[in-house]
């Protein structure tokens, strides 16, 4: 959700005010979904069902928000951006709830804080694994493999050391954000320090 209005700027050509609203309506759904899905969970009794059908419902509507055409309207994005928030955003409240329940006596705090940096190290780890993993899945398969790590995205160059690929040239979000990469917490551009 962070790069929500960046996107919807930059990619879906549409107003930062409009896009600042289609945020807000993700964030509103997002507090709505935690207190219903929390709800439906405990009126279910069965969480680990409830996140599963959730996980289900994030990814389709991940789907349906990368195919929306550019220059779709407010009225179209704020629904599917409360859906988003409804469905994407409420499922730490309900993950935490279910460790919280199976957790021993006196040990509910180690359980929720231990879950929660994993959790977290995951959304740090997940883009460099992704590269590691694939670049090994395709070498066991025969295919030379070669990793830029950081290249310098204003020139080619950095790309052309590789030669042409025989298969494809994948673009994963690599070892840094690449936000974080060319923009300071204060939004200015950052120098070449990154």
């Amino acid at each position: 959700f962070s790069f929500c209005v960046t996107y919807l700027v930059a990619e879906g050509g549409m107003a930062i005010t409009a896009a600042g609203l289609a945020y807000a309506c993700m964030q509103g759904g997002g507090m709505l979904g935690r207190i219903l899905i929390g709800w439906v969970a405990d009126r279910t009794g069965d969480a680990l069902r409830n996140m599963i059908v959730q996980a289900w419902a994030s990814a389709a509507l991940a789907v349906v928000w990368a195919v929306v055409p550019q220059g779709t309207g407010l009225a179209a994005i704020a629904p599917l951006a409360f859906a988003m928030g409804l469905v994407c955003a409420s499922w730490p409240g309900l993950m935490l709830a279910e460790i919280s329940r199976l957790a021993p006596a006196g040990r509910i705090a180690d359980a929720a804080s231990g879950s929660t940096l994993i959790t977290f190290c995951g959304y740090v780890a997940g883009p460099m694994l992704l590269g590691f993993v694939l670049g090994r899945l395709l070498e066991a398969q025969g295919f030379r493999v070669g990793i830029i790590s950081q290249p310098d995205w204003k020139s080619a160059e950095d790309f052309k050391r590789l030669g042409k690929p025989n298969l494809y040239f994948g673009v994963t979000a690599g070892n840094m954000d690449s936000m974080v990469n060319r923009y300071t917490a204060d939004r200015k551009l950052r120098s070449d320090d990154a």
